[in-house]
């Protein structure tokens, strides 16, 4: 379908809507990362259609793009937390009233900062959110009160998103008695899965977070895959390159673990419960 509007109780939003053949499918929510809704995370939730689910991104950024880390960091220090709250809520209630879709059925996929807000949207709607997908974003949510199985994807060296920390969170969802796989790649860096970000980019480990996520969401919230070799198989520009619904509730501040400079959390402890900090959950 392409860009919506969504309505919020902070004012109108924006956000990309995606739909399989048919229109109809269950539901997955992609969170972007700092840069904002990019043709990287568009990519993702044409991508998801293809394989017969309806994927919506919220802009949290609503229409503000970074294409540098110092953009990204600029970008950071104008954001209105309220409103991308508002907005990440909103889009849950959105995408449980389209058609064909199990309202108490989602998966949520979040990429960096986007990984972050999936894991809080898993505690906010417990009965709601069902397969949370992080890619290089460990999420700060209070895993007792989310039920949703858990799919991570992390660099084994990673400067902005400490494996410590990422190791913690895994402990966390084991004890709060909830289902977690964490694949571990080596020799890749942060934003690896983005193919604008030809810096990072690796597209072997992309193809292989793809086909994890997918078995995992066809898994988890049912569909019906592909055939091999698909539209969704590539990126369309790197084919040949290397019941409860969303209710109104106010927006509320919350804290994760602050970081040291560069982005890496602070090792010990564990995991706080969700709040929301915005040098923090920015990248």
């Amino acid at each position: 379908m392409g860009v919506i509007t969504i309505d919020t109780e902070a004012g109108p939003a924006r956000g990309y809507l995606a739909l399989p053949a048919g229109g109809r499918g269950p539901g997955v929510l992609v969170m972007h990362a700092w840069w904002g809704l990019n043709e990287a995370f568009t990519g993702v939730a044409d991508r998801l259609a293809a394989e017969g689910f309806v994927a919506l991104a919220p802009d949290l950024y609503q229409g503000r793009i970074a294409k540098t880390i110092d953009e990204a960091k600029g970008l950071r220090e104008q954001l209105d937390m309220p409103k991308m709250e508002a907005t990440a809520r909103a889009a849950v209630g959105v995408l449980q009233a389209r058609p064909g879709v199990q309202p108490d059925k989602l998966g949520a996929m979040g990429f960096s900062m986007g990984g972050e807000w999936s894991g809080l949207l898993s505690e906010w709607y417990p009965e709601v959110i069902r397969a949370l997908v992080l890619v290089y974003g460990a999420a700060p949510a209070e895993f007792g009160a989310a039920r949703a199985a858990v799919q991570g994807h992390f660099a084994e060296a990673d400067e902005w998103e400490s494996l410590d920390y990422v190791r913690e969170m895994e402990e966390a969802i084991r004890a709060a008695g909830r289902e977690v796989t964490l694949h571990i790649y080596a020799g890749v860096g942060h934003w690896f899965f983005e193919p604008n970000r030809p810096d990072v980019y690796n597209f072997a480990a992309s193809a292989l977070v793809w086909e994890r996520t997918l078995a995992f969401q066809h898994d988890k919230l049912g569909s019906q895959r592909a055939e091999p070799g698909g539209r969704s198989a590539h990126w369309g520009y790197e084919r040949d390159k290397g019941t409860k619904r969303a209710g109104s509730r106010q927006c509320a501040a919350a804290s994760l673990k602050p970081r040291e400079p560069g982005g890496k959390r602070r090792g010990g402890g564990s995991l706080p419960p969700a709040s929301l900090d915005l040098a923090a959950m920015s990248r």
